[in-house]
């Protein structure tokens, strides 16, 4: 796993598993001692909420966050994404 996207992948899946760590990493042989430090990086000022924007037409918005995760985000307002803005440190 080198991308930051999988490791955000696999932390879902771990967490929504219901395992211990140690179980989820012997079924998916990761290092535990791995496991836990990709869990503290990718835990750190990330919260995650659900929105649910009212598309616009020829619009779109790119977030930066810190840890290097570009999302764009085509066809939204600007107003509806402050929602993310304050959930963590990232920029538009």
């Amino acid at each position: 796993m080198s991308t930051s996207h999988s490791k955000y992948e696999l932390i879902r899946q771990y967490r929504k598993s219901g395992l211990s760590v140690s179980q989820f990493c012997d079924q998916h042989e990761l290092n535990r001692t791995t496991f836990y430090g990709w869990i503290r990086k990718y835990s750190q000022n990330s919260g995650f909420a659900e929105i649910k924007p009212k598309p616009m037409a020829n619009s779109q918005v790119e977030l930066c966050f810190p840890n290097g995760i570009k999302v764009l985000l085509p066809g939204f307002d600007i107003d509806q994404i402050k929602v993310l803005l304050s959930i963590g440190q990232c920029s538009v």
